[in-house]
């Protein structure tokens, strides 16, 4: 019984690990707004650079899984929490931990910066997937949609900014 318990546990797949990128702004191209976590409830909405919030509200973490792709995962660095698709579909910033919910994968992440470049959450409508479109009669929430051709079109495309300096929160 041990024995088989050893080999069931040996021949199991090895979890990939993490590595951090970089600290960075995540800004929507056509609005030319910023993504910013709301810290006390998770909620994620569009804001002008000019606003009130603490900085740190609108910068992330981007972490890298190892051998998965261009999968990454977005911690606010405000609140700790990463970036993902709550229990009703709805994207928010509640999780503590970087799981299947919390994965993005965009077109290019070794050179994201600069480049126009979709955010599609992998656990979205059951697992098919799901971009990011804003939902201009709510306000500006964003939701996962599902990707179909017709809807492409809609698909709303985001901006990797640099933070220069993640100390003084400095966005080039």
């Amino acid at each position: 019984m041990i024995a088989l318990a050893y080999m069931t546990i040996s021949k199991m797949p090895k979890l990939s690990t993490k590595k951090f990128i970089c600290w960075t702004a995540i800004q929507h191209v056509r609005t030319k707004k910023i993504l910013t976590v709301d810290t006390s409830n998770g909620t994620i909405k569009l804001q002008s650079i000019n606003c009130n919030d603490p900085l740190t509200s609108i910068i992330f973490g981007m972490w890298k899984k190892e051998k998965c792709g261009d999968i990454i995962g977005l911690q606010n660095k405000a609140n700790k929490k990463w970036l993902g698709q709550n229990l009703f579909g709805s994207i928010s910033c509640n999780s503590f931990k970087f799981s299947r919910r919390e994965e993005w994968e965009v077109d290019d992440c070794e050179h994201l910066y600069g480049r126009k470049t979709t955010l599609l959450n992998l656990s979205a409508n059951w697992g098919n997937g799901g971009c990011i479109e804003l939902n201009e009669q709510s306000d500006n929430l964003l939701f996962a949609s599902y990707p179909q051709p017709e809807s492409m079109s809609k698909v709303n495309l985001f901006s990797f900014l640099v933070v220069q300096d993640h100390e003084t929160n400095t966005i080039s």
